[in-house]
């Protein structure tokens, strides 16, 4: 697919699975043929788009995350997502807004 015909939301999923890979931008774009510059274009559009627009543009899906070996994973009711890494464990029900369990991840994985 060219990168011209993804949509926002494809592009958000692309830097999410970029953010959470553990490779270089760089890196990941080759193995993937997306062009660096143009993943980088669209992760600054999405920041600047998140930080317009808030909390205010509710959520209705979950993102699909992968085990990357480094953490356990258990799912223990349906509709709510725990997420263990070490001694820390996050619980988020279905109604949590996506977007800010993302930004949580996004500063648990620039902390680890």
């Amino acid at each position: 697919m060219a990168n011209a015909n993804r949509t926002e939301e494809e592009w958000r999923l692309l830097v999410a699975e970029q953010q959470a890979s553990g490779q270089t931008q760089v890196a990941w774009c080759a193995e993937r043929g997306i062009n660096y510059h143009t993943l980088i274009d669209r992760a600054r559009r999405l920041r600047k788009q998140e930080r317009t627009q808030g909390a205010t543009t509710p959520v209705s899906n979950w993102v699909e995350a992968k085990a990357t070996g480094q953490s356990e994973v258990a799912l223990e009711v349906v509709g709510r997502l725990i997420i263990k890494v070490g001694a820390i464990q996050i619980t988020a029900d279905a109604e949590y807004p996506a977007n800010k369990l993302a930004a949580v991840c996004r500063e648990l994985v620039r902390s680890c």
